[in-house]
């Protein structure tokens, strides 16, 4: 059984509540599961859901972007690959296809903090997050939150953030995942390495495995 699929319903919610056109910053440690969960959100949404993964630079991620879309979503950014064209003009193309009118996706950054590393990923960043409003969504994922802060502090869009309250396992999920993992300990001692864990389902899952194995 995947735990992270037992931490999504508060950051469905607030996803759900975010309007076309608006930019939500999931901010997180590792181990919180946001990626899992933005994912399980989409299948649920009756939106197409677009990602667009750090890689090595900007230009990998584009190119990663435009052949999983195989151009359905994201016609020019599909021809600009084509063209091979340079990272920045690629850029332009994928905002180019999330402004279009007809346009309603769901564009999910996951590791945004890794793309900001390099100069084009940066500038590509603070441009969809200040692109002028369109009925497209998107999602920054990453774990450092004051970078992602300045990224988006020239929005001209609705900002929703969500941070680690929102990704934190709750006493009941933290026993669903003791039992999906087999494990059978005092509740006490459950609690207190959640609580240890400020929450983190993969942290506890880590503890959880480490306990069956060493018999405790």
């Amino acid at each position: 059984r995947d735990w992270s699929s037992d931490v999504s319903s508060d950051l469905d919610a607030a996803l759900d509540a975010l309007a076309d056109g608006g930019l939500a910053l999931i901010c997180g440690s590792a181990g919180y599961g946001k990626s899992s969960a933005v994912a399980a959100w989409g299948i649920r949404t009756d939106r197409p859901m677009r990602w667009l993964r750090a890689s090595r630079d900007l230009g990998d991620a584009l190119h990663l972007a435009a052949d999983e879309d195989d151009g359905v979503r994201l016609p020019r950014l599909a021809r600009a690959v084509r063209q091979r064209q340079l990272a920045s003009v690629c850029a332009s193309a994928l905002l180019a296809d999330l402004s279009a009118p007809h346009s309603e996706l769901i564009v999910v950054i996951d590791d945004a903090d890794t793309l900001a590393g390099s100069p084009d990923g940066l500038r590509f960043l603070c441009a969809l997050a200040e692109r002028a409003p369109d009925r497209s969504r998107v999602a920054l994922i990453g774990r450092r939150v004051a970078q992602l802060r300045l990224i988006a502090a020239r929005a001209k869009r609705q900002v929703m953030q969500i941070g680690a309250s929102s990704l934190r396992v709750s006493p009941r999920q933290t026993r669903q995942i003791a039992e999906a993992k087999g494990w059978s300990g005092a509740p006490v001692a459950l609690e207190d390495a959640r609580r240890a864990a400020a929450g983190n389902g993969g942290i506890l899952a880590t503890w959880l495995d480490q306990m069956r194995e060493g018999g405790g």
